[in-house]
């Protein structure tokens, strides 16, 4: 198993977007802490409550950062956050951003999805999230994600990371459960992804398990386990599917481990794919 171009700043970008660039600097883990939310507000308003951002960035966080996406010309006349915009302001963080050391990115951390009522949801609510997508982000080779349900709403908040991985020549392979049944929900939550790849010529693969009943669990197993693995450097495990409850309301923990249990992680998944106790669904080729 295998597991763009520089936009000119304009003058309305730099002063805002290089006091953004100096609070995040050598923090990779701001990145995501401040992308994911965004992402997930595509399409709407931005908010003028923006109090989340202050524990970030600090008391002027929210007027630094409504001004470089202005700059970025993120936000439309009505305040609408655009992904197209918002996504060249990321790559631009991730591109000035220091990366941290390999001591600091082996360290096991702890992610959440917290419920909106839980006392610390605004600063941590959303941390499970917010490591997937940063793994998505800095994958450069591979990325494999496995998650026994999949839904739209899920998928689609990883849409524009994983598309934007598999542009940069990233081979994305995941392992879910009732993608054979093209009527199924796993499968209609995944055609926009497929569309995206194969219109892209890039290199995503699908993999489902079909789990039996009874006796017949012993050839054909329930997938349980939930894990998103960055090259072979960067493991999430946890208890979160690929579905917006995940993302959003449910009470999920996981964990961020290094290079050793992605390595082993990934000898495992081989291991289920010589064993042949999933199915290939599509494969979607990559130009060569």
């Amino acid at each position: 198993m295998r597991f763009g171009q520089h936009r000119k700043m304009t003058r309305d970008e730099g002063p805002a977007f290089d006091t953004l660039k100096a609070l995040m600097a050598g923090r990779e883990d701001l990145v995501s802490r401040l992308a994911a939310p965004l992402w997930a507000r595509v399409g709407r308003p931005l908010n003028s409550d923006l109090l989340w951002v202050r524990s970030l960035l600090g008391e002027k966080g929210p007027e630094i950062l409504i001004q470089t996406l202005h700059g970025f010309d993120a936000l439309d006349q009505d305040g609408i956050l655009r992904a197209r915009g918002l996504a060249h302001f990321v790559s631009s963080i991730v591109g000035e951003t220091e990366p941290v050391s390999t001591a600091v990115s082996n360290r096991p951390e702890l992610v959440w999805t917290l419920p909106n009522s839980h006392p610390a949801h605004s600063v941590r609510g959303r941390s499970y999230l917010e490591s997937c997508i940063r793994l998505i982000n800095d994958a450069t080779r591979a990325l494999t994600l496995v998650s026994p349900f999949v839904d739209p709403s899920g998928i689609g908040t990883l849409l524009l990371p994983l598309t934007a991985a598999l542009s940069r020549g990233v081979e994305v392979i995941l392992f879910v459960h009732d993608a054979l049944n093209l009527g199924s929900l796993t499968s209609r939550a995944l055609e926009e992804l497929r569309r995206e790849a194969d219109r892209r010529m890039t290199d995503l693969s699908v993999y489902s398990a079909e789990a039996g009943t009874g006796g017949d669990r012993l050839l054909n197993p329930l997938f349980h386990a939930k894990l998103v693995v960055c090259d072979n450097r960067r493991l999430l495990l946890g208890s979160a599917n690929l579905t917006a409850p995940a993302f959003g309301s449910n009470f999920e923990a996981g964990v961020l481990l290094g290079d050793g249990a992605a390595t082993e992680a990934l000898f495992i998944l081989e291991g289920i794919l010589r064993a042949k106790t999933v199915y290939l669904v599509f494969h979607t080729k990559a130009q060569t």
